[in-house]
């Protein structure tokens, strides 16, 4: 273990022995100059599965150059110590390293001269659990993951069914959910302080487990999410990133952390509906963003919370030309979802935040509306059109909206195929047929803008007997392509899928419910 400063010594010997002479040796009147070949500018590891080897040779403009080496690693957001892990030309060294962004540092020094030649290369450490496709699912009971590791998202190398159960020793209780991940989670399973965390979020109907991607083992539960003991019985309907902070919806009931500030990834007190304390149940739909906004079902109100700081909603009022109230409107909500965010410059400097909710109304069921949503800060804008009962999004379930994309919502009919319905005109469509017995039972839409692996796909999750198929679709114009680009097979009844690799954050997949 070297001191960082022992760093920056190498570099200053570089910078200073260009002048040097030993004149019991030589007698040279051009300085030494020494090169390095055989390292790369970037190298991708597995943790504890790869060995990383390089022969790296070092050369001299002076003749009968004797060289040693030291290579060593350090994490360029962490000061303080530059591992050393190995002395000789050739490196072999078995990774052990948490999953990130490390610098590798080779120094080669000619014995004669005293002349050393510093070099980096960029390291990008994955673990086994770190890159490639998650596939959350379930056997109606209990839940589990299956994770195919793929170096890059289309070239999936292996399949490990049963993943999180292989790790902890048992499933998770109950029908799964939704997955989440957070890069910045806070806990201590790696270093003694508080310190940021990339943790998977699994949620179930009775479940949810803080799950560290390096390793997949279990850093919180729901008997230890929470301060104290949370106010209701578990039931976790949504965990997502809003505002730096990451937000819990458990059983009716808002909870959250402000990521900005020391915690143990726990949990506090659920806010509070009004300063009376009012008794709420918010649905399992949400709009995150600079604002979050929440629906309750028992008032039929909309309210907001810029972040998880705040101990109280805040009532949303009705904007200028809105075609329906947001407090206690008698509207019952079957779906809400985000649909585009854009960062809007001076002089408003907030975010244009675009939603599209499905209503019906609740003294009236056969009447339901699709309402486009334009919050602002506490207000909201709503516009609406009339679902005719003859149209397929009237008794339509599993929607899904397209974020940033074709003004496209897709859904499942009640003849089990899937369809999409464009949000401008209504037209519909379908977009996939299910056949021999199968069952659609989720529709996502992933769209990531990674530099190394960018992809824009709507996947499909569909049961069939004891094992599912995860189709991924590539689009034109806002159609499925005939055939999926990619299918992740495996054992149970698929309920959602996330990629997760070095360029994924809490901000790349949008929370699209």
């Amino acid at each position: 273990m070297k001191n960082i400063l022992g760093l920056l010594l190498a570099m200053i010997v570089v910078l200073v022995s260009s002048c040097h002479k030993d004149g019991n040796s030589y007698d040279y009147k051009e300085a030494e100059s020494i090169s390095v070949e055989g390292l790369e500018q970037r190298y991708n590891v597995i943790s504890e599965h790869d060995t990383l080897r390089i022969d790296a040779m070092a050369h001299s403009t002076l003749p009968d150059a004797d060289f040693e080496y030291v290579w060593g690693v350090f994490d360029p957001l962490v000061s303080g110590t530059l591992d050393t892990i190995g002395r000789s030309r050739v490196l072999e060294y078995r990774v052990k390293l948490i999953a990130g962004n490390w610098i590798l540092v080779h120094i080669a020094k000619n014995k004669k001269t005293g002349l050393a030649k510093l070099s980096q290369a960029n390291i990008r450490v994955n673990t086994k659990f770190t890159t490639g496709w998650y596939v959350l699912k379930d056997d109606e009971q209990n839940s589990d993951l299956d994770f195919f590791y793929a170096s890059k998202f289309r070239n999936v190398e292996w399949m490990s069914s049963d993943i999180y159960s292989a790790v902890n020793g048992r499933k998770l209780e109950g029908k799964a959910g939704k997955l989440s991940f957070v890069h910045n989670y806070k806990s201590t399973i790696e270093k003694p302080k508080p310190s940021n965390t990339p943790t998977l979020f699994v949620n179930t109907t009775g479940d949810i487990q803080a799950v560290y991607l390096n390793t997949l083992k279990v850093i919180n539960t729901k008997e230890t999410f929470f301060l104290g003991s949370p106010s209701h019985d578990f039931r976790g309907d949504a965990v997502f990133y809003g505002s730096m902070s990451e937000f819990l919806i458990n059983n009716g009931r808002l909870y959250g952390i402000n990521m900005m500030n020391v915690s143990k990834g726990m949990f506090g007190t659920n806010v509070m509906f009004d300063s009376k304390n009012s008794d709420y149940t918010l649905s399992p739909f949400y709009l995150p963003g600079q604002y979050s906004y929440f629906f309750d079902t028992a008032s039929s109100t909309f309210v907001t919370l810029p972040d998880a700081s705040g101990t109280m909603f805040t009532k949303v009022q009705v904007g200028k030309g809105s075609q329906m109230d947001v407090e206690q409107n008698n509207q019952k909500l079957h779906y809400m979802g985000l649909k585009n965010q854009v960062y809007l410059g001076a002089p408003e400097y907030r975010y244009e935040i675009i939603g599209y909710a499905i209503f019906e109304d609740k003294s009236n069921p056969s009447r339901r509306v699709v309402a486009r949503l334009e919050p602002n800060f506490v207000t909201m804008k709503i516009t609406r059109k009339v679902i005719q009962p003859t149209e397929k999004l009237f008794d339509g379930k599993l929607h899904t909206l397209l974020f940033g994309d074709e003004e496209m919502m897709y859904f499942v009919a009640t003849d089990g195929n899937v369809y999409s319905r464009n949000l401008a005109n209504s037209f519909e469509q379908l977009q996939y047929t299910v056949s021999g017995g199968g069952e659609v039972t989720f529709i996502k839409h992933l769209r990531h803008s990674g530099s190394v692996t960018p992809f824009n796909y709507v996947a499909i999750g569909v049961k069939q007997g004891g094992s599912y198929k995860v189709m991924l679709f590539e689009k034109v114009a806002g159609d499925l392509k005939a055939m999926p680009e990619m299918t992740l097979e495996g054992e149970g009844s698929p309920r959602d899928v996330m990629y997760i690799d070095g360029d994924v954050s809490a901000d790349t997949y949008k929370p699209i419910p």
